[in-house]
């Protein structure tokens, strides 16, 4: 899941890396778009029920925890990735468009946080090891956003 922190960076990135009037003005709408699936997400009955445990609201000791999902924990992560998690993606890849460069590595963190969604429902991992990997997938994509800031743009 894209944390708040991490769309938040990912807007200042496409607004830092000027575009042509045009791409930046089509691209007006997509941002909104992604700032209101973010919300709808964070406000969402299955986010509220888990917000303890995901996210920037999680208590700092979940990294260390060696429970897993329960099968209600697990069934509110299913609707939370697919019914909030998933329609958000398009949008970040819309926001990403005008910087084409920033789209596979979008592509390829979205791929894992939701496959680490996936594990954690399936009962493979635990809450500690979900945090960790989302961490670490977390940090990953910043790197790149960090990479793509700094090199020359053609």
């Amino acid at each position: 899941m894209m944390t708040i922190a991490r769309v938040l960076i990912f807007l200042v990135v496409c607004a830092l890396i000027p575009g042509t009037a045009t791409a930046q003005r089509s691209h007006e709408g997509s941002r909104r778009a992604l700032a209101e699936c973010q919300a709808k997400l964070n406000a969402s009955p299955p986010f509220l029920a888990l917000r303890h445990k995901l996210g920037s609201r999680a208590s700092p000791d979940i990294v260390f925890s060696t429970d897993k999902a329960t099968a209600e924990e697990a069934q509110q992560l299913r609707i939370l990735l697919r019914d909030y998690i998933i329609p958000c993606h398009r949008f970040a890849l819309e926001v990403a468009g005008a910087h084409a460069a920033m789209i596979p590595a979008l592509l390829v963190s979205q791929a894992q946080s939701d496959a680490n969604y996936e594990r954690l429902i399936a009962g493979q991992i635990t809450w500690g090891q979900f945090m960790r990997d989302a961490k670490a997938i977390d940090a990953e994509l910043d790197a790149e956003f960090d990479r793509y800031i700094s090199e020359p743009q053609k």
